[in-house]
């Protein structure tokens, strides 16, 4: 919600070495507020399978979004502890759709 709301003053956070322009912010701002609200939604959900499909959601944009840092790399920096946070979201997507996954209930399978 950072930056949706400060838009170039979120520049702090940011990863790319190229700077960052509130209409950059406030587009990367989308996806993060939907991860928070399907985050929210996969801890109220009462079944198993409510959640199945936004893992596997989650385990896809952490390693797209992890290769795209790869692939930039030399455009990548970490101006401060907040940039780091924003760097590690993409790993910390992936391994919570493998967690959510991995400790489903036993005897459940994906079908």
């Amino acid at each position: 919600i950072a930056f949706l709301i400060l838009g170039n003053g979120a520049a702090g956070m940011w990863i790319d070495g190229g700077g960052l322009t509130p209409l950059t912010a406030r587009l990367f701002a989308s996806p993060l507020v939907g991860l928070g609200l399907g985050l929210f939604l996969c801890s109220r959900a009462s079944d198993w399978r409510q959640v199945a499909i936004p893992a596997c959601g989650m385990i896809a944009f952490g390693v797209a979004v992890t290769l795209a840092i790869a692939l930039n790399a030399s455009s990548f920096v970490l101006p401060g502890p907040m940039a780091w946070v924003v760097a590690a979201t993409p790993v910390l997507l992936f391994l919570t759709g493998l967690w959510i996954l991995w400790t489903r209930p036993a005897g459940l399978r994906l079908r």
